[in-house]
């Protein structure tokens, strides 16, 4: 009895720890005005696709920069290189950054491919019924 409910308790607490992760990852991403800039960008362009490609690279550049900034501080821990705490910051942001944004640069690539790659199978898994009207109508023609 008493063993269920510690059970209990670690499952309620998990998913507390859960939504307040998730809370506060909607808060940062809406303070910092990612969602709002993509959902006008995406108003201005008139493609949802447009405001999505850029909250896409947002995010991605917004997660990676920490990540930047921690993986030169260990780096010059490991070998020694003890570096200034400005210039840590500064060469590690533009690191996470840069990584951040080539991420979603193949991370959109990679989605690119697999929708050009899948969309044109069809349900019921005819390949001649895959082949665009385009090729079809050439095909007749020789």
């Amino acid at each position: 009895m008493i063993f269920a409910i510690i059970i209990m308790l670690m499952v309620l607490l998990v998913g507390v720890v859960i939504v307040a992760l998730a809370a506060t990852v909607v808060l940062m991403i809406t303070a910092l005005g990612i969602v709002s800039s993509s959902a006008v960008l995406g108003i201005y362009h008139r493609r949802f696709t447009s405001g999505l490609r850029a909250l896409h690279y947002q995010i991605c550049t917004v997660a990676a920069l920490p990540c930047g900034i921690a993986a030169l501080w260990l780096g010059s821990h490991l070998v020694e290189a003890h570096l200034q705490l400005h210039v840590l910051l500064v060469i590690g942001s533009i690191a996470g950054v840069g990584s951040g944004l080539l991420l979603a640069f193949c991370l959109e690539r990679l989605a690119g491919f697999i929708h050009r790659r899948f969309a044109r199978r069809s349900i019921s898994g005819d390949n001649a019924s895959a082949q665009p009207a385009v090729m079809k109508t050439t095909s007749k023609l020789l």
